[in-house]
This record gives structure tokens, C-alpha cells and sequence, in this order.
């Protein structure tokens, strides 16, 4: 092949890589590399060819070879920095960046490599400098403006983020991967309506759109519209049958919804199974000796300041580790002061939000796990999938919500007798063993409280209606948990005691039209009813100093909610079902003592809110004893609840180990 050959050879099979036929322009750089195995331009145009096409490993291997051909060239090392990228290479990427940086200060490209390999190791401060740099050469460059968006939002900065990538929009309109990160970073901020319309701009522009009808199924269900949300899950079900994700939102949803039972839930969970591709099982290889230490795992994207949270810590501080080797699997992506508690407590911890379920599986199988326990079931960044796969003998879920995951790899659920009665139809409901606590579900740790919550916010004041000289129910759960049947008890309610108000948490002002709109087709007039959004722990316990009497939402029950109501003298009145969800209200308070308050239809709940908005000196009384009835309970018993749990575990491990044996 002669050097004017060679050159036709590469002109040509550049347009044949521009036109999009590959395989044509892969023949010829391969004729060109065979004849000169060092031909600098044959070997980047193959490179670049190669990253076009996916194969990153030839294009790490193409491009370095052009790089060390080529030091002087910014566009060799910008790109070979990309690939470098592509296969997590981050160093080298930034080794390559910076060199076409060095060569060229005013290449934006270079900067926007250079911002992403520091973005993947964690270094977001300069990250948010490279790619404002990026910006800075080049204002018009949407991918940058993008991801200096995601370093905003990686540094919680959450208004710089929504202006960054309103920007790369604004610079390319129809980007859908920034409205899809712009829902996200909406959705955080609880700019909720603001969030479902980016999302369905995303499902507009991003095809195939799975993961759009995903959040903004989540979206839709936050601001309490059930039905349009289940919808979403469908779709992107349908457009992905085996978007896990979405269907395990789907599951999630159905028990806010008062139209699913058990059995439909266990279909839909059933369904869930079969979308699970199959996985093998090993031999486990774990000491079967019966009274040696056992190794628990923790798998959890909640060990953070969260409900799952403060119910588990004092579970993980009370562990007796003469019995119980503790490992805690982190699925978070951030941290904070519970974070470092659960570092500081567990005897391993391990972060694994970045690991694959097969790698992450044999994580579990390398420690050796014997109890490998989900406390996350269908909610946010559970690891379902990991579990799946069997990596640990045992393998049990608890904690993110009573209930089963539909998993038939879990081998058992955590429970109460209050719960799922013993005997009842519920057992049917889950393809789990279920395993009764002779106590309750719950731990409620008064130790775990902030020590930067002011302790006014944390005392309980007198009844409010002594000095308003009316009643004030209230409702701090979340707002999807509340659906037009609860509204319609609770205007019920407010009929039957004059002057009463409700306070309830509402997202947003929407939905509080929404809210007002119902009571007022109801009779229930708009200055009756107060509203609440998002706050802060603090401003959030204080709010309870604002009401008398609790009203709980249905199917779904206020869970630890409702235990922060108790703790704040707020007595709840509740409406047991049918589903171990709509029972927690009816195990909480008969863990104090207090079941009379538990209703079994709607007018017994009426008419139990009714009579105790009637007994102001009984309010009174209950208001200053509630607490010292939490303390004195198997609420706030963090021992009593670790040894209740510690037991299951080691009737479970016999039964592993002699499988005659009873749970």
C-alpha cells in the first residue's frame, strides 16, 4: 500500500465512519494498521471508531497507542480521556485531560472530561470547577451545563443544580436526559408539579422512556394521585417487562391504594418473581456448628436520618456481639451524622451502591454471611436483585414496611401478632415464612433524637384547644398515604365537632387546592383546614405542639409517624384492615395500652374522634402520660426489641442447620 493509498484508505473510510457504515470504514483501518502497525492517524481514527461503536476496551487500547505517538495532540489525549472514562480508568482520565489541557488551556471538552473523571471519584468541588470552566470557553456547550448540574446536586445545592440544567436546555431543547435529571433534582426539593412536567418532557425526548413513566409514576403518587401513577408503572412496564424498578414501585403504590386486598397485592408480587431472571443457587459452604457467632448482614440504602433508620439503630447498638458479628451493606449515594452512628456501631461497613448485584453478591458469599437481612422490601434503593441471586444460606426481610417482598429467595419476613394474628388468612398473602416478634415491629429510640434539636421542640406543652378553645386534629403523614376515603372520614369528623380545624401535611400548593376543593364540596369550609409541606425534623416535631388528636390515614397506617405523635402526647386514632400495613396503628397502640383508640370500621372511627374531641380533661391527662407509657413499653425497649430479634435469628440458624426443627 502506498502513502497516497494509505491516505485514500483513510479519507475514505472517515466518510464511511461519518455515514454510519462501520463495518466498512473498520475494513479499511485494519488494511491500513496491518500494513504500518504505527500509523498515528489510522490508529485515533480507529480508536474514535471504536468508542462510536461501544468497544471501549479497543478504544483504550487504540488511543493510548495514538497518545504515545502523539504527545502533542489535545484532541489524542482529550479523547483518549473519554475512554478512559468509558471503562473507569478515572486517574488516567484525568492524567489525559489535563495533558490536553496543558497543550490547549481554551479546550472546553477537555474540561468537561476532566470534570467527569473527578465527578466519578467523588471530588464534586472540582468537578463543579472543570465543567464551569467548560462553560466559561464555551457557553452554548449543553453537556457541560448538564453536568455541572449533577455537581450541584451531588453537592446538595439543589437550586444551582434546577438553574444548571434549565440552562443546557434552554442551549439544546430537546435534551432529555436534562429533564430527566431536572425532574429528579424538582422532585428533591418538593417542586413536585414543576417535577412531573419535566419528567413527561423526558418521556417525550428520551426514548424509551421506562425510566420517565418510572419517576414520574413516583411523582404522581407523592402528590396522592394513585391511579395516575399506577398507570406510569404500567407503562414503563410494558415499554421495559423487566424494569424491576418500576414494577417494584408499582407493588409499593398498591398498598397506599384502598382498592388492592392481599391477594391482589401477592399476584402482583408473584408477577414480580417471575420478572426476576433466574439465578443459580450454590452449595453453601457456611460452619453449620450451632452455637458458634453468627455473621448478620444489614443491607439497607436507609442507614442515614430516615424512619428505617432510627428504628434499626438502637437494633445494631444493642446486638449482643458475643452471639452476632455484624455486617452493614450501605446502598447510599450520601451520607450524614446517622451515617457515621452506624459506622461507628457495626463491626463491618461496607459501601456498595456502586456494585453490581452479582458483584455485591459475592461480596456476601466472600463474608461469609449466614443471615442476610432486606430492610428496604420495594421502597428506594433496595437491593432486591442481590438477594435474588442467594448469596447467604438465610435470608429474611424487615424494617422498610410490614409486609413481603414476593421474593421466593427470602426465606422470611419480620412481623408482630398485632400485625398478622396468628392463625389469620395473612400468612397466605406473603411467599415468605412469617415470623411473629412476641412484641411489636417497631423500635422507637429517644436516644437517637439530634442533639442540635432544640429541646423545646422535643417537650410536650399543654393541649393546645385549653387556650384555643377548639380542637385541632392532625395528619403529619405522608401526603400519599391520605386518598379521598380518609378525606372524607376526617370531614366527617369535622362536621360532628364544631369549630374543629385539621392540620395536615400537604406537598404543595396544589395539592392543597385539591384538599380544599373536597372539603368544601363536603361543607367543611377552607379556614378549617391547615396546611403543612416538607419540613424539618425540628419544625416538624413542633408541629405536633399544634394538635390535639391524631388521625390516621388507611389502607396505609402512619408508622413511625404516628410513633412520634404518641411521643409528642399526641394520641391517633386509627382504622384497622386487613393488610399487615393497616394494622400498625392497632400494634403501636396496643403495645402502650392504648387499643381502645383502634377502630374496625369507618363510623367506629368517627365516632371515636368524635367522643375523645368531647373529653377535654381525659385529652389532658393522656397528653401528659403518653410518653412515660412509650417509655415504659416494648416501644422504647431497645434491648428487649435487639433479644426478640436475636431469637428469631437463632431459630431460623437451627432450623438451617436441623430443618426439623420449628421458627
Amino acid at each position: 500500500m502506498s502513502p497516497m493509498s494509505v491516505d485514500q484508505a483513510l479519507q475514505l473510510g472517515a466518510r464511511h465512519q461519518q455515514a454510519g457504515q462501520f463495518a466498512l470504514a473498520e475494513q479499511l483501518y485494519k488494511q491500513v494498521l496491518a500494513e504500518i502497525p504505527q500509523h498515528p492517524d489510522a490508529l485515533y481514527r480507529y480508536g474514535m471508531l471504536s468508542l462510536r461503536i461501544g468497544q471501549t476496551g479497543q478504544a483504550v487500547e487504540l488511543l493510548g497507542k495514538a497518545a504515545r505517538l502523539c504527545p502533542h495532540s489535545p484532541e489524542v489525549h482529550c479523547n483518549y480521556s473519554k475512554a478512559l472514562l468509558d471503562v473507569g480508568e478515572f486517574e488516567k482520565a484525568i492524567t489525559e485531560a489535563n495533558l490536553a489541557i496543558e497543550i490547549r488551556p481554551t479546550y472546553p471538552i477537555a474540561f468537561c472530561n476532566l470534570g467527569n473523571a473527578l465527578f466519578e471519584l467523588q471530588q464534586f468541588e472540582k468537578a463543579k470547577l472543570a465543567f464551569s470552566q467548560a462553560i466559561k470557553l464555551d457557553p452554548n456547550f449543553a453537556e457541560a451545563h448538564f453536568n455541572l448540574g449533577r455537581a450541584f446536586r451531588a453537592l446538595r445545592q439543589n437550586a444551582q443544580s434546577i438553574a444548571a440544567y434549565r440552562q443546557a436546555i434552554h442551549v439544546r431543547p430537546h435534551y432529555g436526559r436534562a429533564y430527566y435529571n431536572l425532574g429528579n433534582v424538582l422532585r428533591d426539593s418538593g417542586e413536585l408539579s414543576q417535577a412531573a412536567t419535566a419528567f413527561e418532557l423526558a418521556i417525550q425526548h428520551l426514548p424509551p422512556a421506562s425510566m420517565g413513566y418510572n419517576n414520574l409514576g413516583m411523582t404522581l403518587k407523592d402528590l396522592g394521585f394513585l391511579d395516575r401513577a399506577i398507570d406510569c408503572f404500567d407503562k414503563g412496564t410494558t415499554i421495559a417487562p423487566h424494569d424491576i424498578y418500576c414494577y417494584s414501585n408499582r407493588i409499593l403504590s398498591t398498598y397506599y391504594h384502598p382498592k388492592y386486598s392481599g391477594d391482589e397485592i401477592l399476584k402482583l408480587q408473584q408477577d414480580f418473581w417471575r420478572r426476576v431472571p433466574p439465578r443459580l443457587t450454590p452449595a453453601f459452604s457456611n460452619d453449620r456448628s450451632p452455637d458458634r457467632r453468627l455473621r448478620i448482614g444489614y443491607v439497607s440504602g436507609d442507614f442515614r436520618d430516615h424512619a428505617v433508620g432510627r428504628n434499626i439503630l438502637p437494633l445494631i447498638r444493642e446486638h449482643h456481639r458475643g452471639q452476632f458479628e455484624i455486617f452493614c451493606y450501605s446502598n447510599l449515594d450520601a451520607t450524614d451524622e446517622f451515617t457515621e452512628k452506624f459506622k461507628s456501631l457495626a463491626d463491618h461497613w461496607q459501601s456498595v451502591h456502586r456494585l453490581s448485584d452479582a458483584h455485591f453478591s459475592q461480596m456476601i458469599r466472600h463474608d461469609r454471611i449466614d443471615i442476610l437481612v432486606d430492610l428496604a422490601l420495594h421502597t428506594g434503593n433496595n437491593r432486591l436483585l442481590t438477594f435474588a441471586e442467594k448469596p447467604a444460606p438465610i435470608q429474611v426481610t424487615f424494617a422498610g414496611y410490614p409486609a413481603g417482598t414476593g421474593l421466593r429467595a427470602i426465606d422470611y419476613r419480620l412481623t408482630d401478632q398485632y400485625l398478622d394474628p396468628i392463625n389469620s388468612e395473612n400468612d397466605s398473602h406473603y411467599v415468605e415464612k412469617s415470623v411473629r416478634l412476641p412484641h411489636c415491629f417497631w423500635c422507637y429510640d429517644p436516644a437517637s433524637m439530634e442533639a442540635s434539636i432544640n429541646p423545646a421542640a422535643l417537650s410536650v406543652n399543654e393541649l393546645p384547644a385549653v387556650e384555643n378553645g377548639f380542637i385541632t386534629f392532625g395528619c403529619l403523614n405522608n401526603f400519599c398515604k391520605s386518598n379521598e376515603s380518609t378525606w372524607q372520614l376526617w370531614a366527617s369528623i369535622l362536621a360532628s365537632v364544631p369549630r374543629s380545624q385539621l392540620l395536615i401535611m400537604v406537598p404543595e400548593v396544589s395539592a392543597q387546592h385539591r384538599v380544599v376543593q373536597f372539603f368544601s364540596d363536603l361543607g367543611i369550609e377552607s379556614a378549617r383546614l391547615r396546611f403543612v409541606g416538607f419540613q424539618t425534623r425540628e419544625n416538624y416535631l413542633r408541629t405536633y405542639q399544634q394538635i390535639d388528636i391524631g388521625l390516621d390515614t388507611f389502607p396505609y397506617n402512619g408508622h413511625t409517624t404516628s410513633l412520634d405523635s404518641l411521643w409528642m402526647g399526641v394520641p391517633v386514632i386509627t382504622r384497622i384492615g386487613a393488610t399487615s400495613v393497616s394494622r400498625a396503628g392497632l400494634s403501636q397502640l396496643s403495645n402502650i395500652g392504648l387499643e381502645q383508640l383502634a377502630a374496625n370500621n369507618e363510623e367506629q372511627f368517627v365516632k371515636l374522634a368524635v367522643q375523645w374531641a368531647g373529653d377535654i380533661p381525659r385529652l389532658q391527662e393522656l397528653r401528659k402520660t403518653l410518653r412515660t407509657r412509650m417509655l415504659n413499653s416494648p416501644l422504647c425497649n431497645a434491648q428487649q426489641f435487639t433479644t426478640d430479634i436475636e431469637s428469631a435469628y437463632l431459630r431460623m440458624w437451627r432450623n438451617f442447620i436441623q430443618p426439623e426443627s420449628r421458627v
